[in-house]
């Protein structure tokens, strides 16, 4: 079984992955890592040099080369990845567990990156808070499980989830 963490940028998917994986002992992938080793770059270039459209193909052709690979694995992907038609058929028949936060508290997160967050580069408050709701509500309809990471240590988060998977 596969574990996906899906959720908005700044909502601790790759934190949690890692920590996760390495508990449970099963290999992590970071799709985001993946896409930026696999064309030799960083994501906010790939967006800026070949625009969004261009920049879910080929998160939709990595996800898939992740999900190939033959093993028990804990994925984390980029926020956009649920909403991509490309990998949605990736999340049936996995695990997938819905990493959620106030919105205030994930813009928070996030702006300490915001170079590393194309969306979130031109987007003020307001309009962040109407893209969470927006992809809460996608992330809701595929989750096996949701935790929230508001107030919540990563090590916290990984226990929950050991808890609920019985591992």
């Amino acid at each position: 079984m596969n574990i996906i963490l899906i959720g908005m940028m700044g909502a601790g998917k790759s934190l949690v992955g890692n920590r996760l994986a390495g508990k449970i002992s099963k290999d992590f992938y970071d799709l985001d890592h993946w896409i930026e080793k696999r064309h030799n770059s960083k994501i906010p270039k790939i967006f800026e040099d070949n625009g969004e459209e261009y920049f879910r193909k080929i998160e939709a052709e990595c996800f898939s080369e992740i999900i190939a690979i033959d093993n028990e694995k804990v994925i984390s992907t980029g926020g956009g990845a649920p909403l991509n038609s490309g990998c949605k058929n990736h999340f049936l028949g996995n695990e997938v567990i819905f990493l959620d936060a106030y919105p205030d508290i994930l813009f928070q997160r996030a702006s300490k990156r915001k170079d590393d967050r194309p969306l979130l580069k031109n987007l003020n408050y307001k309009e962040f808070e109407q893209l969470y709701n927006e992809r809460r509500k996608i992330y809701s309809s595929i989750s096996n499980l949701t935790l929230d990471t508001s107030n919540t240590d990563i090590r916290e988060t990984v226990k929950k989830i050991m808890e609920y998977y019985e591992f």
